[in-house]
């Protein structure tokens, strides 16, 4: 991240900054007297790690997984559900209670049709890193075929 980083991070020059930053899970960085991990913070190991021996007085972590990225599943799932108990009669009707164009409403609606696995796995934080909101919309619709929309969003290599 930082050529020739100094240790007190007060005395980062603008010149120590590189370009590309990439930071993968199990990479640790010391900030002056704080230490970050890349990791899972429901880990005991990570803590651990973190830690090294040390009592902590405050721990503060994000969650382990992409909380818009869920509430988007879940939309998706809520809106399909509305449609098909008979709350909703239409896609048409479900944007104009939310001011959406009626093709925004189609594309979150084909999110419902996920892999009961995938599901899980996005609730976990298990999905591929550069698997977010706007990539996952851009997607739609995925195959209804669970096996290719595991191979599709990257979860089978």
């Amino acid at each position: 991240m930082f050529e020739d980083s100094p240790s007190n991070p007060d005395d980062l020059r603008e010149d120590n900054i590189i370009d590309e930053v990439v930071s993968r899970v199990g990479d640790l960085w010391q900030l002056g007297d704080l230490r970050l991990l890349c990791g899972n913070a429901l880990d005991a190991d990570a803590h651990n790690i973190v830690l090294a021996g040390a009592q902590y007085r405050m721990c503060i972590t994000d969650p382990p997984y992409n909380p818009r990225l869920v509430a988007l599943l879940a939309k998706a799932q809520r809106w399909f559900t509305s449609l098909s108990s008979g709350r909703s009669d239409s896609v048409l009707s479900i944007a104009q209670e939310y001011g959406l164009a009626s093709k925004d409403v189609t594309r979150v609606l084909y999110l419902a049709f996920r892999a009961p696995d995938l599901v899980e796995k996005f609730v976990r934080g298990e999905q591929p890193i550069d698997l977010g909101v706007k990539r996952l919309l851009a997607m739609a619709p995925l195959p209804m075929d669970w096996a290719e929309q595991r191979r599709v969003l990257g979860f089978e290599h």
